[in-house]
């Protein structure tokens, strides 16, 4: 597995309860606003890191990072960057990284979208629509 549509399968067939239990905690998050959108990040950031860490989803995405060090190029590469943060929540959802020394890997959770303003709303979307992946050449070597 090397392309990111090709790992993003991969995690949609291997991970089914992952991204079941991952929108699950965008709903809670979301369920809490009034109306179907809000224009304050402190109601979607911190309450969607708190409903990860509370349903054990923040280990896991570490341990798919394993899984995927394990069966992708990315994770053959002995020059390897282990800088933590592996895993953050951003307002768009949880972003996971794989760091090898000329480029990156990025699994992220679309959870919402930021409209101009900013305002933030609930992406409607479950299972196939939640996984992307993307390979970010980076500009310089990490060492």
């Amino acid at each position: 597995m090397k392309e990111p549509e090709e790992i993003a399968t991969w995690i949609r067939r291997t991970y089914p309860e992952l991204i079941e239990q991952t929108v699950a905690a965008r709903e809670d998050v979301a369920g809490a606003w009034e109306g179907t959108a809000t224009e304050d990040r402190g109601l979607v950031v911190p309450p969607l890191e708190r409903e990860l860490e509370a349903r054990g989803l923040l280990s896991a995405y570490v341990e798919l990072l394993d899984a995927l060090r394990a069966r992708t190029p990315y994770g053959d590469d002995q020059s390897f960057v282990a800088a933590p943060p592996y895993v953050v929540v951003t307002s768009c959802g949880p972003l996971l990284r794989l760091t090898g020394r000329t480029q990156r890997l990025l699994v992220r959770f679309e959870l919402f979208t930021v409209e101009p303003g900013p305002r933030y709303r609930t992406r409607r979307c479950t299972g196939d629509g939640v996984v992307a992946v993307y390979r970010q050449r980076t500009d310089r070597e990490f060492t």
